[in-house]
């Protein structure tokens, strides 16, 4: 059974922790890098971090570019201090409301409501809020 609620919450939680520290959303952190493929705008400067970069580099494996942070000590460090002042707010305020939405609305009765709509649809013993 599918719990739309729950995977909605993981999902917000997980993309605010990639925006606030990667500088990018869950989508394009996972997706963009690998096999040589170009990068888009949410991975367009040296403080966005995919983790095809943090494997690559770490690795060893990508010799095609050069080191984008210059000389700084912790490259990795400087990058995500950059993007936790730049998007920590943000980040801070979906974590939060990540944690609170599905609780306040059991409280309300909005997800049994809507449970029961999904049992007269049919649907009930796949999805569930």
């Amino acid at each position: 059974m599918i719990k739309i609620v729950p995977t909605a919450a993981a999902l917000i939680s997980a993309n605010a922790v990639t925006n606030g520290l990667m500088g990018m959303g869950i989508v394009p952190f996972l997706s963009e890098g690998w096999f040589g493929q170009k990068r888009s705008a949410a991975s367009d400067n040296s403080w966005e971090i995919s983790l095809s970069e943090l494997f690559m580099k770490n690795l060893n494996m990508d010799t095609s570019k050069s080191n984008s942070f210059g000389n700084l000590p912790n490259p990795l460090m400087s990058a995500f201090a950059t993007n936790l002042k730049r998007n920590g707010a943000s980040s801070a305020v979906a974590l939060f409301g990540a944690a609170a939405v599905p609780k306040i609305l059991s409280k309300t009765g909005v997800l049994r409501s809507g449970n029961k709509l999904l049992k007269q649809a049919g649907l009930g013993g796949v999805v569930q809020f």
